[in-house]
């Protein structure tokens, strides 16, 4: 990084935190932060947590956990995550990933940055405490919108094995 370049220090504010199902999520630093270098997310979720597999094919996703158990499944390997660990999933290869506790907080980092737009786009901006109850995802939005981004899904399936 330049010397010169500004530095900055961001908080979860109401203005960049969105809502999705029973999650919340708060981008403290996008691409047009970092020239899109990367995109830094702190992530509230709850058990009911659970992404079909699916594939980036944009970015790399590291994943630090701050609170609460993270299961993954990456490529042919299943790993479980507690506070203090990291979990690298790289850009092309398919991952599903579960809540184990009640709740986790995670700090994610997309490389390059450009994922958060997708995340923008399928949440609504946060209203109250904690999100509604989680309702079922609108899988074909995601799949449609995912598209647009270099996400593929794969609906129906939390193990790699259903792929």
């Amino acid at each position: 990084m330049n010397p010169t370049e500004p530095v900055f220090v961001r908080r979860v504010t109401r203005d960049n935190t969105y809502d999705l199902r029973a999650d919340r999520f708060s981008v403290l630093l996008s691409g047009e932060d970092t020239g899109g270098r990367l995109a830094v997310l702190d992530l509230c979720a709850r058990r009911s947590f659970e992404l079909p597999v699916h594939v980036h094919r944009h970015e790399d996703e590291l994943i630090a956990v701050m609170e609460g158990r993270l299961g993954v499944h990456v490529g042919d390997r299943y790993a479980e995550a507690a506070p203090g660990q990291v979990l690298l999933l790289p850009r092309g290869v398919p991952h599903a990933l579960h809540v184990l506790s009640d709740t986790a907080r995670l700090c994610v980092t997309y490389s390059p940055a450009g994922f958060e737009h997708f995340l923008r786009e399928v949440a609504r901006p946060a209203v109250g405490f904690w999100p509604d109850a989680p309702g079922p995802p609108d899988v074909p939005r995601l799949v449609a919108v995912g598209e647009r981004y270099g996400l593929q899904f794969f609906p129906g399936t939390t193990t790699l094995e259903d792929v």
